[in-house]
């Protein structure tokens, strides 16, 4: 039996994965610095986050509201990180 390739959309999804997981640990290790009262560098990741969402955008529907619990845990912990760093100023 042949296996069919991989469609484009289903590796742009694994890719967005991906980038989301990446995102997220990224906010989680500057919650915790920025908890710590260590200074934290995110220059970019707006950037990055605002690529994410315009990628999820391209993706049909289905695979797009997949997404959204991995989405909506990256705004919390930017909400997290926005409290972290009102707590240390």
């Amino acid at each position: 039996m042949v296996t069919p390739a991989p469609s484009p959309r289903m590796d742009a999804a694994d890719a967005l994965v991906s980038a989301i997981d990446q995102a997220a640990g990224t906010l989680t290790l500057a919650i915790a610095f920025a908890q710590g009262g260590r200074a934290i560098d995110l220059a970019g990741l707006d950037r990055d986050i605002g690529k994410i969402c315009e990628d999820v955008l391209k993706l049909p529907p289905e695979q797009g509201y997949a997404l959204r619990p991995a989405l909506r845990t990256v705004l919390d912990l930017i909400d997290q990180m926005q409290q972290a760093t009102n707590t240390v100023s």
